[in-house]
């Protein structure tokens, strides 16, 4: 597995869960819908491809706090750009949902990720396909109970 390939797609997961969670007042049944404008530059590393990316992320937030804290995030990302040096248009699509469940008293709490990301040309350079999901759980005490992560790379077309 790619180190490096593995650490960028965990991190625009990561990143775009803390932009949700920054986005979300702290109270009860909130219900939160934003479009945000994006811009960035990903890899293909099916053909090392660096694809100038501006287009938009829809978030979708939800947070109830009755009895337990419970945050889930939906965001969908589509951008457009070229890549660099083939000169190659591509089409970005992604999907990230983050789940977090805790109980507010110092209970156990669970996090999980999963992240889809297509990197779509629209010539003859081939696509990238990002498929990643993670787990973990924290007991009462904070000590991490449970945890794994899958990934996967795909490159198509």
């Amino acid at each position: 597995m790619n180190m490096r390939l593995l650490v960028r797609a965990s991190s625009i997961g990561f990143a775009m869960g803390l932009v949700a969670l920054q986005m979300l007042p702290a109270s009860a049944g909130v219900v939160e819908h934003s479009t945000i404008p994006f811009d960035g530059t990903l890899t293909n590393f099916c053909n090392g491809d660096q694809a100038e990316l501006i287009g938009t992320a829809k978030i979708l937030g939800v947070s109830t706090l009755p009895g337990g804290v419970e945050n889930v995030f939906h965001i969908t990302l589509h951008a457009t750009g070229v890549g660099v040096p083939s000169g190659e248009s591509y089409v970005d699509e992604g999907i990230f949902d983050v789940s977090s469940v805790a109980d507010p008293n110092g209970g156990a709490s669970v996090d999980i990720i999963v992240i889809q990301n297509r990197l779509i040309s629209q010539g003859p350079q081939p696509n990238e396909i990002i498929l990643q999901d993670g787990h973990l759980t924290f007991d009462a005490n904070g000590d991490l109970t449970a945890v794994f992560f899958r990934y996967s790379l795909a490159c198509t077309g």
